[in-house]
């Protein structure tokens, strides 16, 4: 099941208010398609990391996210979902590899 919650724009003013809880996050594009997943220990601090790395995720327009305490289970289960339905990884994952 992908995350169920709504895309929120992805800038500092917006990262900053997200909590510190372990979790996963999908970035989106500028028509919401999800160009990466990831998991991590805070939330606020992986979101931070990708942000300041903009060059690199300069596609990422939105983000959305999940807190999960077993965040590395739930991050391979999104990726998996979004190969099955899309015959690829999400853009960014794929030059994780």
């Amino acid at each position: 099941m992908p995350i169920r919650k709504d895309w929120i724009e992805y800038n500092a003013a917006n990262v900053s208010q997200i909590t510190e809880k372990d979790g996963v996050v999908e970035l989106g594009d500028a028509e919401k398609n999800v160009v990466f997943i990831g998991g991590g220990a805070s939330l606020r601090q992986l979101l931070q990391e990708h942000l300041d790395g903009a060059d690199r995720f300069e596609k990422a327009k939105f983000f959305r996210y999940e807190e999960v305490f077993m965040y590395t289970v739930r991050e391979s289960e999104l990726i998996q979902q979004h190969t099955r339905l899309n015959k690829k990884l999400p853009e960014y994952n794929e030059e994780l590899f």
